[in-house]
């Protein structure tokens, strides 16, 4: 308890009445009364400034925790990441494995690409196509499409499906439904289920080709079966659409095709993702 300001009792306690000194009270005092003189007083309120300074303690560190929660990563980790970025510059990662391939890779691809590999074509084109997202350095978008067609050229399926999704955004080319269903589907009859799912979806719309339930439901039955999760669904909507007739007809195709149709070889695609990524073969 403070002291009185008359007799400089310490034996004093907050009051119900107010001082007799004139002057409104500050938020942070109150009012005593002096047990030994009588006297009745403001002072500052110490139990109060405590209270506060331990709620303002407790808020900050709950403040502080969920800045770390958000974060997403420990004090070790961001050091992890940190020494990755300044090993590896954020412009030489693999946009589709989101995997550090290094200057070295990067040099190895180039090489590949100019040798003919369709492999290295299409992994150099889509890791230019990563840089022009960040920089928006148009030099790259044009040299990734450039390889991105040589690799197409070559039969290379995930290139041909690329190639469709960029005739559909019109992302580096001139938007083109036609010519985005004629990449798809020379991607969709290797086995690209990816591809597959386009070409349907462009098929059930009448985008670029002659609109076809039917022919909707094939590709999407088979690009379902071949794992393409979007292709689930949009199977059921187009399902909803058909005939028993044309039910019959669209399954009875998709049977013909998949037997006729590849399957993916995992154990090729494997390895084509660590070439990628930065196998020492292209380093």
């Amino acid at each position: 308890m403070p002291s009185c300001p008359q007799c400089a009792s310490t034996n004093t306690r907050k009051s119900r009445k107010q001082s007799s000194r004139k002057g409104r009270y500050a938020w942070y005092e109150s009012a005593y009364r002096c047990d030994e003189c009588g006297a009745r007083f403001k002072a500052t309120d110490s139990f109060l400034l405590g209270s506060l300074a331990s709620m303002a303690a407790v808020l900050i560190v709950f403040v502080l925790l969920g800045v770390w929660v958000s974060s997403g990563s420990t004090p070790r980790e961001q050091d992890t990441l940190l020494a990755q970025d300044e090993a590896f510059p954020l412009e030489d990662v693999n946009p589709e494995t989101q995997n550090y391939i290094g200057p070295a890779a990067m040099e190895g691809l180039a090489e590949g690409a100019q040798a003919g590999d369709a492999e290295a074509q299409f992994a150099l084109a889509m890791a230019l196509a990563g840089r022009y997202e960040r920089t928006g350095d148009v030099a790259l978008q044009v040299e990734s499409q450039q390889w991105l067609e040589a690799s197409a050229t070559q039969n290379h399926a995930r290139a041909q499906n690329e190639l469709g999704n960029r005739h559909v955004t019109g992302r580096g080319v001139v938007q083109d439904f036609a010519q985005a269903a004629d990449w798809y589907r020379k991607a969709a009859e290797q086995g690209d289920a990816e591809a597959m799912y386009g070409l349907g979806e462009l098929m059930e719309s009448g985008w670029g080709v002659d609109e076809s339930l039917v022919e909707a439901y094939v590709w999407l039955n088979l690009a379902s079966a071949r794992g393409e999760k979007r292709a689930n669904e949009a199977r059921r909507q187009v399902l909803g659409r058909l005939s028993k007739e044309q039910l019959n007809e669209a399954q009875r195709r998709s049977r013909e095709l998949d037997e006729r149709i590849p399957r993916p070889d995992f154990a090729s695609d494997l390895r084509a993702s660590q070439t990628t990524a930065g196998n020492p073969s292209y380093r």
